[in-house]
């Protein structure tokens, strides 16, 4: 089915900040970038890793570019915001290792990153995880919740107007950008994502 990942191989990969991966889905193969491995120094190395899905096909490995890794992630061009998850989706196949660059480029851009808690009460920047009062980039804000690799799934799923998985439930309650709506009261300048939309006009419970 084009609506879910396929597999691809099990790894268990010690990941590393810059490593980019790829996974299938929507009939194409698509790039994430990892930018931090261990966000929550309550947990373990690689437990909860940062990641950057982005807007950013490719037919063939020998097709990737660093230099247009580097520029979507200047643009900020992704497919939805950063995002906490855990290692099985490598573990279990979905997502594959197949190269790494180099982020000090990207450090200005990176510090924009903010997550916040599930009620948009405290933002956190992502250097440091540590409290912040400013932020600027819908795209940029992600929430400090941890996903599996099916959450991932879901967000895609919305972001390029798939099917749901129907083995994953998806009742009245799923709502992944309920947050926006408690940012935009203190933030009110920041331009709310696409996927935002995109999940009002699907989930009609905004």
């Amino acid at each position: 089915m084009d609506n879910v990942f396929s597999f691809i191989k099990k790894s268990r990969p010690k990941l590393k900040a810059g490593d980019y991966f790829y996974y299938h889905i929507n009939n194409k193969n698509y790039l994430g970038v990892i930018i931090h491995t261990h966000l929550q120094k309550n947990l373990k190395e690689n437990t909860a890793v940062v990641c950057l899905f982005l807007d950013y096909t490719f037919d063939d490995v020998k097709d990737i570019s660093t230099e247009t890794i580097i520029k979507k992630i200047l643009d900020r061009d992704l497919l939805m915001p950063p995002i906490i998850i855990n290692k099985r989706g490598w573990t279990h196949g979905f997502f594959c290792n197949i190269g790494c660059i180099e982020l000090d480029i990207l450090q200005p851009t990176l510090a924009e990153c903010r997550f916040s808690t599930n009620g948009g009460g405290y933002m956190y920047d992502f250097l440091n995880y540590v409290p912040v009062k400013d932020a600027t980039y819908g795209k940029l804000i992600g929430t400090t919740g941890l996903y599996t690799y099916e959450g991932v799934e879901s967000l895609l799923e919305i972001s390029l107007d798939l099917d749901f998985n129907p083995a994953v439930p998806h009742g009245s309650w799923y709502d992944p950008y309920r947050y926006y709506d408690d940012i935009m009261k203190k933030y009110p300048s920041v331009e709310l994502p696409y996927w935002y939309y995109k999940a009002a006009k699907r989930l009609k419970n905004k």
